[in-house]
């Protein structure tokens, strides 16, 4: 019986071995699999990073955009509040003063509706201009003046954002 109970012994250690060894290959297992969890976690964390500042960057050029002062403008008796750089606020006003003198002069002249007032005094403005670019195309100082100034205009108008 003590035979029997030596050799039931040996199985048992026989199996705690086997089992020891399947717990080690697990727990190996289980290790490289955390390893690469590791890696994973890590670029993901750098992926975030990335994308909380490109975020951040464009929420920071919303938050300008957004944030940019008015100046209000009255033109045939309507206001209007025209986002722009404070630096550039009396300019925009003496504009804002010629176009609506001009618009005036037009409406009360021909009679024609603010539309059409509007084309009218467009129209003049534009030719107005050609005409004084044409006077001075031959001098290319002025010339590069007037693109550059141009170029500004452009840009300006483009940076410009209405509300009524």
């Amino acid at each position: 019986m003590a035979e029997n109970k030596l050799e039931n012994l040996e199985k048992e250690v026989q199996e705690l071995i086997k089992l020891s060894q399947q717990l080690k290959e697990v727990n190996d297992h289980l290790s490289k699999k955390n390893i690469q969890l590791s890696k994973e976690n890590n670029q993901l964390t750098q992926n975030l990073d990335l994308a909380k500042e490109g975020i951040s960057k464009i929420i920071k050029s919303y938050k300008k955009l957004v944030s940019k002062e008015t100046t209000t403008v009255k033109i045939l008796g309507a206001s209007y509040k025209i986002a722009c750089p404070p630096e550039e606020s009396e300019d925009l006003k003496k504009a804002a003063n010629f176009l609506d003198e001009r618009l005036s002069e037009v409406k009360e002249a021909s009679g024609l509706d603010e539309k059409r007032a509007a084309i009218i005094t467009a129209l003049n403005i534009s030719n107005e201009y050609l005409k004084n670019l044409s006077d001075v195309s031959k001098d290319k100082s002025v010339n590069e003046g007037l693109e550059n100034l141009t170029l500004e205009v452009q840009k300006q108008l483009k940076s410009l954002s209405f509300k009524a």
